[in-house]
């Protein structure tokens, strides 16, 4: 089984690029991917409107299992 990889969300500028480019790259290399701390250092962190539907979106693209995904979710 592929390893997981797990990225912490709250490094760097710490928005919402970090999941979107994360989602991208797991999808093209088909790698199992966790983030976490999504958006921690933010005023409203976690997962906002946008964010949730392009991962639903790439997921169902894909036949991918997602988990946690809603808004707020971090």
């Amino acid at each position: 089984m592929t390893k997981m990889i797990r990225i912490d969300g709250s490094i760097l500028e710490g928005g919402g690029s970090i999941v979107r480019n994360s989602i991208a790259l797991a999808t093209l290399f088909r790698k199992p991917l966790e983030i976490y701390n999504i958006r921690a250092k933010r005023s409203k962190p976690g997962l906002r409107n946008q964010h949730t539907f392009a991962v639903k979106t790439i997921g169902e693209l894909c036949n991918a299992k997602t988990e946690g995904v809603s808004v707020g979710s971090q």
